[in-house]
């Protein structure tokens, strides 16, 4: 039976954007089930999107093919919701406090995710300490 493992995805920033540079960081989780890894994916997402209170949010898609209808889904999204006109765009900050449905809008507009889920044999032993970003080269969120 296969292994489930939810892991960060290791980004750096350019001074644009962020760049994806390790897609199996920081293991969060091992499941045996592929629906309680996406369930633990999706609520580690969402963590991830709420810590990112007060960034534009376009870094996250700046480099999307979709940049131009996504910008509009997101302006669109922000204005309604929050009741407030972005003059400005970009920048689109993110708020704070966002409820966790914002946090999974935002997600979903974005066409963006913070962790993977990778499938592992039922016999691959795996060392957490072998992904682990904790350094200056990465960030993680």
């Amino acid at each position: 039976m296969p292994q489930y493992v939810v892991h960060k995805i290791g980004f750096f920033f350019t001074d644009e954007n962020y760049e994806i540079e390790q897609e199996r960081g920081n293991l969060v989780a091992i499941s045996k089930s592929l629906e309680e890894a996406k369930a633990t994916k999706f609520r580690a997402d969402i963590e991830s999107m709420k810590s990112q209170a007060d960034n534009n949010a376009v870094i996250f898609y700046l480099e999307n093919p979709n940049y131009e209808a996504i910008t509009k889904k997101l302006t669109t999204y922000y204005n309604s919701e929050f009741g407030q006109f972005t003059s400005r765009i970009p920048p689109i900050l993110l708020p704070y406090n966002m409820t966790d449905e914002q946090a999974a809008q935002f997600l979903s507009i974005m066409e963006l995710t913070f962790h993977t889920i990778v499938e592992y044999g039922d016999d691959e032993v795996i060392d957490a300490a072998a992904f682990d970003l904790n350094n200056d080269e990465y960030c993680w969120f």
